[in-house]
């Protein structure tokens, strides 16, 4: 997130986010705010590329889709079947844009290996997920934040209203 604060806004046609601490993408890349500060720094027609590695029963695809969603007019997904349909861990990526994505290219690319969702199947998939942002993370140890549902050690129940099963 700190070298893309130093690029120039309109400055980058793609902006590829592909991090992780283990299996698990850094939560302050996950929140709208990042998303926002992402668009800042893409040109018109640019797209934001996410790589994540998601897990049964697909929680965390679930909720970086609907937090796209919340800064990108389109998002599409790409991942295996199996995958997207919480059979097994694999990596997924979304791409959010401002402009429609070509989904026949998409799956051409992807030569059927791919499960590829347009946006009305990606909004569906994210519907009943909570997009993230600064104010569902917790400060974690070094006060590096953490998503909530990522502090496993200290359990006090909440109430539980998306299904998601943060944790404080």
């Amino acid at each position: 997130r700190e070298l893309l604060s130093r690029h120039p806004a309109r400055s980058a046609d793609v902006v590829v986010t592909d991090a992780s601490s283990g299996p698990v993408v850094p939560a302050h890349l996950t929140t709208v705010e990042y998303q926002h500060e992402v668009r800042r720094v893409l040109r018109a027609g640019g797209v934001h590329l996410v790589n994540l590695i998601d897990a049964p029963p697909g929680r965390a695809a679930r909720r970086q889709a609907a937090t796209l969603l919340d800064a990108f007019a389109e998002v599409v997904l790409i991942a295996p079947r199996a995958v997207v349909a919480g059979r097994r861990t694999g990596n997924v990526v979304l791409a959010g844009a401002d402009r429609t994505l070509s989904l026949a290219r998409l799956r051409a690319r992807t030569r059927g290996e791919h499960e590829v969702l347009g946006p009305d199947e990606v909004g569906l998939l994210a519907d009943d997920a909570e997009s993230l942002d600064l104010d569902h993370l917790a400060v974690g140890i070094g006060d590096q934040p953490m998503p909530t549902h990522q502090l496993h050690r200290h359990r006090a129940g909440v109430d539980d209203v998306d299904g998601v099963g943060e944790h404080v």
